[in-house]
Order: structure tokens, then sequence, then C-alpha cells
């Protein structure tokens, strides 16, 4: 089959024509994706305070990737507010020189700190309030009220007696309570 020069030609326009509409629509997607990235990106001022700050804050510190900022994140939901920046290091992989580097953009909450050192009275405190304490969930702060009505307790090792606290929960919260 033979195709006239001007079928030649319009075949020749046609073929241009889709070429360009292609890379046009390539270069729409391209610039659309870019614009979606640069939208869902989102300011952090400085300095963050870290017992507020939530795991994508975290990620705008430098050295901080997802996987610290997850650690740090599970640690203060663990064991309760940073007393001070050097408690950044009880963090696992987060070490000296990193908060070092890290104490130009951060911060602490004095009213976190503060709560965080008001005592929590074990003999009688609402199981709410015992459910506040690192590493103490519901069935750990009824036990502790089961077992008060039976004893007082008078000394940290007292809760020992109480099913489900063992040292490492002892250890977490002996400095939150109070008798």
């Amino acid at each position: 089959m033979k195709f006239s020069t001007s079928e030649k030609r319009l075949m020749l326009l046609l073929f241009v024509g889709v070429l360009l509409l292609s890379g046009a629509i390539v270069e729409l997607k391209t610039r659309s994706s870019e614009q979606a990235i640069v939208e869902t990106r989102k300011t952090v001022e400085f300095p963050i305070d870290v017992n507020t700050a939530s795991e994508k804050d975290l990620m705008a510190l430098p050295g901080i990737g997802e996987t610290k900022a997850r650690l740090i994140v599970e640690y203060r939901e663990k064991n309760g507010p940073f007393g001070s920046l050097a408690d950044l290091e009880r963090v696992p992989g987060i070490g000296k020189k990193t908060v070092e580097m890290l104490a130009p953009y951060v911060n602490l909450t004095v009213a976190d700190v503060a709560a965080a050192q008001r005592k929590i009275n074990v003999n009688t405190a609402s199981l709410e309030e015992l459910m506040s304490l690192p590493g103490i969930g519901e069935v750990k702060a009824s036990e502790i009220i089961k077992m008060r009505q039976q004893t007082r307790f008078s000394s940290p090792e007292d809760l020992l007696k109480v099913p489900g606290i063992g040292p490492k929960t002892l250890e977490k919260i002996k400095d939150f309570i109070t008798f």
C-alpha cells in the first residue's frame, strides 16, 4: 500500500502531535507530584519540645530519623516526660554527642516536668491516677487497689507483692510515688 505525499505529511504531523501531547502529560504529572510533596511538608518551629513533639516533628531534628523519633516517643510514653536533655541519652541509639547536637533545637515543657515530679500516693490514688504511672495499666492499677484494701503500703518494696509488679516496674515508678 502506497501513501500519497499529503497522507505521509498528515501521518507525520499526527505522530509529532502525539509525541508532544505525551510529553506534556508526563511534564504535568511530574509537576503535580512534586507540588504534592512540597505541599505535604510541614514547617517546624524550633525549639521543639521533646516532651510533647510528635514523631514527625522530631524527625525534623538533625540526626533524628524515623526510627530514633519513634524510640523517643515510645520511651517518653513508657517512662514519662524527660526531666532534662541528658535524659535523652537513655533512649536507645541516642548518645551524648547526639544530645549535644540537638541542644540548640530542643527544649522541655516545665509544666510536663513538674507534673512528672508530682508524686502519686499509692494508698489513696484513683485507678486513673495509678494508670498515669509509667508501666502501670488498668490491670496493675486494679491489683494495687485490691492489695491496698488488705494492707497499707509503706515502702516501694511493698509493691513487689502486687501481682504483675516486678523489680523493673518498681524501678520505673519509684520516683513518682509516695505513701
